[in-house]
């Protein structure tokens, strides 16, 4: 059942951004405990027998008062995958409500609504998006993003050599409700990923380009800033983590200033490292971004 959106106000042009803080930042992605992920093999999503069960790698946050939430994202989440290709999200903080809700469309629990996306693409080993919540009026309520999927076991892991992969992001910006960001800035994006991988130094460093950001309630749209990223790799978990940062200037309401920063979480995915997923944050001062994205690697990712 369609869900008429709140009224549309007018985009406000709002001051140009400090760095502030307001509330809580967004915590750094968590991977939930239990269950254990799937080790990468032969199997991919696209040949399960069994339904099966990942635990997300995911932060959250709250909607309204532009604060972290350690709460959720400490709980975690799972990701059950049919056979038959339907997926369904479970986030673990029971104050939610988001149980087993179709990890693709928008759906209804008592007088909230679930948005949820999921990206494949052309990944075989790793799956990505993010969810939010609200009533249908009063504009997002709680929202995270998240990455799971076929683990590269540590033993797999590239000991040495480099490595190039490129993907999609996807996610949510919006800002601290206040008498200058109307409901147009609860928004979606997107925006391309370039990564690269030194395995012998165990780092990465990558860039997030091209980002479009969109209204969830009207038509309005805007470019957001280039973001860098750049991280450690912990070999022994197979995690990587690092940080965030503005790479190039935007225009507009939806811009960010020089001095936003924020975190990136992530791991391999699929046979010795073939693929990537992480979750990622942006912030200056009411404004914040939370995304997820997923990458292939270049012919030749070899241990």
């Amino acid at each position: 059942m369609s869900v008429p959106p709140p009224v549309a106000q007018a985009p406000v042009l709002t001051p140009t951004p400090t760095s502030a803080p307001v509330g809580q930042a967004i915590p750094a992605a968590l991977q939930t405990v239990s269950p254990a992920s799937p080790l990468a093999g032969t199997t991919k999503f696209s040949t399960l027998a069994l339904a099966t069960d990942f635990p997300l790698l995911m932060a959250a946050a709250k909607g309204g008062p532009g604060t972290g939430d350690t709460t959720t994202t400490t709980a975690g989440g799972v990701l059950r995958v049919d056979p038959n290709g339907t997926y369904q999200l479970t986030i673990n903080n029971p104050a939610l409500g988001i149980n087993n809700v179709d990890a693709t469309t928008r759906s209804k629990q008592g007088v909230f609504y679930t948005t949820s996306t999921l990206t494949s693409a052309n990944l075989d080993y790793t799956r990505f998006g993010y969810w939010l919540r609200d009533d249908g009026v009063d504009g997002v309520f709680n929202l995270g993003a998240w990455t799971a999927g076929f683990v590269t076991p540590v033993a797999n892991l590239p000991a040495q050599g480099s490595a190039t992969y490129a993907g999609k992001a996807s996610g949510l910006y919006n800002v601290a409700i206040s008498a200058t960001s109307p409901a147009d800035f609860d928004s979606s994006f997107k925006g391309d990923v370039s990564m690269s991988a030194n395995f012998g130094a165990s780092t990465l460093s990558g860039a997030i380009t091209n980002i479009a950001a969109t209204s969830l309630y009207s038509a309005f749209t805007g470019p957001v800033n280039d973001i860098g990223f750049s991280a450690s790799i912990d070999r022994t978990n197979n995690l990587f983590a690092g940080t965030t940062s503005v790479a190039g200037q935007a225009s507009g309401p939806y811009a960010f200033g020089p001095t936003a920063s924020g975190l990136i979480n992530g791991r391999f995915y699929g046979p010795s490292a073939t693929e990537v997923g992480a979750v990622f944050n942006l912030s200056e001062g009411a404004r914040r971004l939370i995304g997820s994205f997923g990458l292939i690697g270049s012919p030749g990712v070899k241990p």
